[in-house]
C-alpha cells in the first residue's frame, strides 16, 4: 500500500511538471506568433502551434486532476484498511469486515486498471505529439543549395571518379 501511495505521489509530481512544460511551450508559441506578426510574416503555423500547446496544457491539467483524485482515493482506502486491520489481528473479523476488505481491494484493483488505461492513453498522446513535432521539424528543414540545382548538375558531395581505362 505504501508503494502504491509513493507511486501516486510520484505521478502527481510528474504530471505537475508536465503542466509546467506545456505552459512554457504556450508562452514560446505565443512569442513566436507575435514575432512573426511584427515581421509581417503569416502566422498560420504559429497559431496552430499555439492552439496545440493550449490543448496540451488543458490535457495535462486534466491528467493532474485525475492523478490527484487517484492519490486521494488511494489514501482513503489505505486509512479504511488500516481501520479494519485490528479486527483481523485480534481474530474477531466478522463476515461484514471481510466483505468490506474485499470491496476495498476490488476498488484498488479498479483504480489500477484505470491507471493502466490512462498510461496507455498517455503513451498514445505522446506518440501523436512526437509525430506532430517531427512533421513540424521536417517543414522547417531548409534544402541545401545543391539540392535545388537543375538536373545534370553535380552535388558538392559527389566527386569525379575515373573508371578503369578512361582518360581525363
Amino acid at each position: 500500500m505504501r508503494a502504491e501511495l509513493r507511486e501516486d505521489r510520484q505521478e502527481v509530481r510528474e504530471t505537475t511538471r508536465e503542466v509546467a512544460r506545456s505552459k512554457d511551450e504556450v508562452r514560446a508559441s505565443r512569442r513566436e506568433r507575435n514575432a512573426d506578426v511584427v515581421k509581417g510574416k503569416p502566422a498560420g503555423d504559429d497559431r496552430r502551434d499555439l492552439r496545440d500547446d493550449r490543448r496540451d496544457v488543458r490535457d495535462d491539467r486534466h491528467d493532474v486532476a485525475g492523478a490527484q483524485a487517484d492519490l486521494s482515493r488511494t489514501r482513503g482506502i489505505a486509512r479504511e484498511l488500516q481501520a479494519l486491520q485490528p479486527d483481523f489481528d485480534a481474530g474477531t473479523a466478522t463476515a461484514a469486515v471481510y466483505a468490506k476488505k474485499s470491496q476495498l481491494l476490488r476498488e484498488l484493483q479498479k483504480l489500477a486498471r484505470v491507471e493502466l488505461a490512462r498510461d496507455r492513453q498517455e503513451v498514445r498522446e505522446d506518440k501523436r505529439e512526437l509525430r506532430e513535432d517531427r512533421r513540424e521539424t521536417r517543414c522547417l528543414w531548409v534544402r541545401p543549395q545543391w539540392a535545388a540545382a537543375p538536373t545534370g548538375s553535380r552535388s558538392p558531395t559527389s566527386s569525379r571518379t575515373r573508371s578503369p581505362g578512361s582518360t581525363i
